[in-house]
């Protein structure tokens, strides 16, 4: 992963509960780890495209 790249994932990742996990301190990140981040990452986006009222609904 580039370092561009990596500072940028790691920019997003601040609300991420487990960042800590990802992104080692050597700056070397956790392959498993960034996956589970990654899948989460799309959900957020998801989450904020969608409707107010449909995810209201959809809670139901």
């Amino acid at each position: 992963m580039s370092e561009s790249t990596y500072q940028r994932r790691r920019k997003q990742a601040e609300d991420y509960p487990d960042a800590w996990r990802v992104f080692l301190p050597d700056g070397r990140v956790d392959i498993q780890e960034y996956q589970r981040f990654i899948t989460w990452l799309g959900k957020q986006k998801h989450k904020r495209k969608q409707d107010p009222r449909l995810a209201v609904y959809q809670e139901y």
